[in-house]
């Protein structure tokens, strides 16, 4: 909620049963995000938002097949890119009946 939100430190407030908790994962997330970005800019190579948001968002985590496929159509959908959705999904669903 707003209300738990501190906008000036950019953290969750005590106010909040699970402040800690909280803060402690966002801690953690921008630490890799810190990361990514340094590694990128040690390497030389030119890496946008978008892409330091992805490689931190999956780092360490494995799918399978079904699930990054759901995942695809979902943000697909999401995107209102309803024309690549359906035949994608379409498509899913053909393999996974195979």
């Amino acid at each position: 909620m707003e209300k738990d939100w501190d906008n000036v430190l950019g953290r969750v407030k005590k106010s909040h049963i699970n402040s800690a908790r909280l803060n402690n994962y966002l801690l953690k997330k921008l630490t890799e995000v810190d990361s990514i970005a340094l590694e990128a800019d040690a390497s030389k190579e030119y890496i946008t938002s978008k892409q330091i948001k992805n490689k931190a968002k999956h780092k360490g985590r494995t799918v399978s097949f079904f699930q990054f496929g759901a995942e695809r159509v979902t943000n697909r959908y999401q995107a209102g890119k309803f024309s690549t959705c359906k035949g994608e999904l379409s498509m899913l669903i053909n393999v996974r009946e195979f």
